[in-house]
C-alpha cells in the first residue's frame, strides 16, 4: 500500500483510493468510478504519507456521506497493540468532539473524517490568541480518561528507540552541533551514554508523580488544526499519544516553538534557541490551560521548564534511531540528534535545580 502513495502515479493512487472508499464507506460509494475521484497530496508529517480522496461528483453520494475523506500511510510499522489504542484514541476523541472519525483501517494504514480546516504553521502558534486556544484545549484533552495503561511512557519509548539503534548496529553518536553551539554537550555519546541520561531523569521525574494525565506528546504546528466553521482547534496524528506527565506534553509543544521546518537549506530546520528563555506564549498557554482553577501558573511554567531537556532528548534519540534505519523524515536527521542532545545538556542543569527546590515539597 505504502508504495503505491509514496511511489505511484496518479492513477494508481486513485485506483486505491476508490477501492479504500468503496470498502469502508460503501454505501453510494460503491457507485462511484475512477473518472469521479480526485486525490491531492498534503504536505507535512514527518511520520505519515498523508493524501486528501474526495469525489467531483458528489451528487451520487447521499447527503449523509462524506464527499472526502483522507488516507494516511504510516511510514514506520506499527504493532498490534498500537493500531488496538489508535482506534480507542480516535473513538474517544471523536465522541468528544476533539478530533476526527476514523473510517477504518488497513495494513499500514487508515482512513480519517476530513474536517474544513486550517493546518496551524509555526507563526499561528506563537500568536497570543491561539496560544489562549491551545491552552484551553490542552486542559479539554488531558482531562480524558482513557482505559489504556498509565504508566508515563516517554522514557520506556526512548529506551525502545536505543534498543532499535543497537539492533540495527548503532553504538555512539558523534555530536557535531549545526543551529547551536553550547559547551555542555559532550563529543561523543555512546548507548550506555545515553541510558545512564534515562536512569538519572527518571528519577527525577517521581516529583511529578501525581501529574500524569492523557498526552498528545507530538504537538507541532502541524499537528493542530482551526476548524473553518467555528475557529475551534482540533488536536490530530495521535501517533505518540499515551499517559504522560503534563508537563512533558505542554513542555513538548512550548520546545517546538523554538524549531521552524520552513526552509530548503540544510539540515532544512531552522532553530532559536532564544526561545527557550523568551517565550511569552509559555506564560499565556498555562494560564489558559489552568483557567478557573487555584493552580499555580508560576508551578506549571516550572514543570515545563523541567522537562524541556526530556523533550529535546525525546526526539534527539528518535532522530538517532531514525537515520540509523534510514527513515527519510524530511530533515538532517544526524544534524537533529546532535542539536537536541546539546539542547538537553545545556538545559539539564535547570531541570537539576528544579528537582532539588521541589522534592521535599
Amino acid at each position: 500500500m505504502r508504495h503505491i502513495f509514496e511511489n505511484g502515479d496518479d492513477v494508481s493512487k486513485i485506483r486505491k483510493s476508490l477501492e479504500l472508499g468503496q470498502e469502508f464507506l460503501s454505501g453510494n460509494w460503491n457507485f462511484l468510478e475512477e473518472k469521479d475521484i480526485e486525490i491531492r497530496k498534503i504536505l507535512g508529517g514527518q511520520s505519515n504519507l498523508l493524501h486528501l480522496v474526495s469525489t467531483n461528483n458528489p451528487k451520487k453520494l447521499r447527503p449523509d456521506e462524506p464527499a472526502k475523506f483522507l488516507v494516511r500511510i504510516h511510514c514506520q510499522p506499527l504493532t498490534a497493540q498500537q493500531i488496538a489504542q489508535d482506534v480507542l484514541v480516535f473513538a474517544v476523541l471523536a465522541e468528544r468532539g476533539l478530533g476526527p472519525k476514523i473510517y477504518g483501517f488497513f495494513e499500514g494504514g487508515r482512513l480519517e473524517e476530513y474536517l474544513e480546516s486550517r493546518t496551524f504553521n509555526e507563526s499561528d502558534v506563537r500568536i497570543e490568541e491561539n496560544a489562549h486556544k491551545i491552552g484551553e484545549t490542552y486542559r479539554k484533552f488531558h482531562s480524558l480518561q482513557l482505559p489504556i495503561s498509565k504508566k508515563p511512557q516517554a522514557i520506556l519509548k526512548m529506551r525502545e528507540w536505543l534498543e532499535d539503534f543497537k539492533n540495527l548496529g548503532g553504538e555512539y553518536h558523534e555530536v557535531i552541533q549545526n543551529q547551536v553551539d553550547f559547551p555542555e554537550a559532550p563529543k561523543i555519546l555512546t548507548i550506555n551514554d545515553l541510558q545512564n541520561e534515562l536512569d538519572e531523569f527518571e528519577k527525577m521525574c517521581g516529583i511529578f508523580e501525581d501529574t500524569v494525565v492523557f498526552s498528545h506528546n507530538d504537538l507541532a504546528a502541524m499537528n493542530i488544526l482551526e476548524l473553518n466553521d467555528s475557529n475551534d482547534l482540533i488536536f490530530i496524528d495521535f501517533e505518540y499519544a499515551s499517559y504522560n506527565w503534563r508537563g512533558f506534553d505542554l513542555g513538548m509543544h512550548l520546545s517546538e516553538h523554538a524549531y521552524d521546518y520552513r526552509t530548503t537549506v540544510p539540515p532544512f530546520y531552522m532553530l532559536d534557541a532564544s526561545m527557550y528563555e523568551n517565550n511569552p506564549n509559555v506564560r499565556i498557554v498555562c494560564s489558559s490551560y489552568l483557567k478557573n482553577t487555584r493552580d499555580s501558573v508560576e508551578d506549571l511554567i516550572e514543570e515545563c521548564q523541567f522537562f524541556w531537556s526530556l523533550c529535546n532528548m525525546f526526539f534527539g534519540i528518535w532522530s538517532l534511531r531514525n537515520y540509523t534505519a534510514k527513515i527519510d523524515n524530511g530533515i538532517d536527521l544526524r544534524s537533529n540528534a546532535s542539536d537536541r542532545f546539546a539542547l538537553y545538556f545545556h538545559m539539564k542543569n535547570r531541570s537539576i535545580e528544579i528537582f532539588e527546590n521541589r522534592k521535599n515539597y
